[in-house]
């Protein structure tokens, strides 16, 4: 799909809106930006929304690095530790 007017819902919902057979459209995959989600609900209401597994596994590996590093003791209090129990 090509959109000369930037990436928002309403220039997604104009692009779609021109397919000629709407209706016979089964599936969009897309990415999880919400916006391309809520127009293909709104321009295509019997296609189903499908995500590629790339960016789910993505999504899900930035999520666990965040929540990784969150809670990582940082160096300081690991050169401590070390001291500590040497």
């Amino acid at each position: 799909m090509v959109s000369n007017g930037g990436r928002t819902e309403e220039n997604v919902i104009k692009c779609l809106k021109k397919l000629k057979h709407p209706e016979r459209v089964e599936a969009v995959c897309s990415d999880m930006w919400k916006p391309y989600i809520t127009a293909v609900q709104k321009a295509l209401p019997n296609a189903a929304p499908v995500t590629d597994r790339f960016r789910v596994i993505k999504s899900a590996q930035e999520s666990v690095n965040a929540a990784r590093r969150s809670i990582q003791a940082p160096k300081k209090v690991k050169d401590a530790m070390k001291k500590a129990a040497a």
